[in-house]
């Protein structure tokens, strides 16, 4: 496991699903003591099985979600009585042949995938063809809601650069939120998984930031959906990222440059959405800054669009539904 979105999807489907009375285990290919361990809240009830050897003894359903583990598993299904593998089409994140080769192959598992958003599942078919495939939506956990708001323009950047393919690459975000503080003299926040110095490439838009927050706590993380005028994401490719809808939830509204992805985002309605591109992103952060007049009617509807798309029991009723009768 990773540090990003994707990981956060998985460990609230544990936590679910563990408070509903079934035994889970999450198996981490990794170290004992990797950084996800500080970075996420892992319901206590859920077992940690660290180490690099895939284990699936005994267990009577093992979700995938990687491409070598679903090979694993559909090369040997002795160990295990039903196998499902959650899917985020994993080739856009890396452009290397041997990595596509590698995600091509695992699409076509000889058990069912579930796919978290609708463009994941067609890009999957296209190497799948007819193979069983589910479609189940994300949920936000009640905790992220509505806070006070700094006084003033206040902008959050999620991200602060781009660490594969799929992500902020072209620095759109730093370079858009430079436009603001510029010309509108927005306070500029911003949040990342990763400390920093990783985010090389953008190091000449740091001395547009009052704070950085790196790798923030759950509490913090809602506090920082609270605080801001608007948050600015940008990524060429999302299967459904968890930072637009749990601001989303805090009443908080998203300017989105991304070219597929996030299906719950609405351009006009509870978010404004753009393609990845910078002088698009640019112009419609600029009528956020310009318009706040139109900012509570796109949080409210927002509010509404959460309580009414987003709910983790309605999501766990399907991933229950699809995990033991799929």
């Amino acid at each position: 496991m990773n540090i990003h979105g994707g990981v956060r999807i998985i460990i609230d489907w544990a936590n679910h699903l563990s408070r509903r009375g079934h035994a889970v285990t999450l198996q981490i290919i990794r170290p004992a003591g990797y950084r996800w361990e500080n970075w996420i809240d892992i319901d206590s009830t859920v077992r940690i099985q660290v180490g690099q050897a895939i284990n699936l003894n005994g267990y009577d359903i093992a979700v995938a979600t990687f491409p070598a583990a679903a090979l694993a598993m559909d090369a040997d299904s002795s160990f295990c009585k039903k196998f499902f593998f959650l899917q985020m089409a994993e080739h856009l994140f890396d452009p290397n042949p041997a990595w596509h080769n590698l995600c091509f192959q695992s699409y076509k598992v000889s058990f069912p995938i579930i796919g978290i958003s609708k463009w994941v599942e067609e890009e999957v078919r296209k190497h799948r063809g007819d193979g069983t495939m589910y479609y189940v939506g994300n949920g936000v956990s009640d905790d992220f809601k509505p806070g006070q708001k700094d006084e003033g323009l206040t902008v959050l950047v999620e991200g602060w650069g781009g660490y594969n393919d799929a992500k902020d690459v072209d620095l759109l975000a730093p370079r858009v939120a430079e436009v603001l503080h510029k010309e509108y003299g927005a306070n500029i926040i911003a949040f990342s998984q990763f400390p920093l110095a990783f985010h090389k490439k953008a190091k000449q838009y740091e001395y547009i930031l009052s704070k950085y927050h790196e790798a923030p706590s759950r509490e913090a993380l809602v506090r920082l959906y609270q605080r801001p005028t608007f948050m600015l994401k940008a990524s060429k490719y999302d299967a459904r990222s968890c930072a637009p809808v749990e601001a989303m939830k805090c009443g908080t509204v998203t300017v989105r440059a991304v070219e597929r992805g996030d299906d719950d985002l609405i351009d006009g309605y509870n978010c404004v959405k753009v393609g990845y591109d910078f002088a698009d992103f640019a112009h419609r952060a600029r009528y956020m800054c310009d318009m706040f007049g139109k900012l509570p009617q796109l949080e409210q509807f927002g509010l509404e669009y959460a309580a009414r798309e987003l709910s983790w029991e309605t999501r766990m009723n399907e991933i229950e539904n699809i995990l033991l009768n799929g």
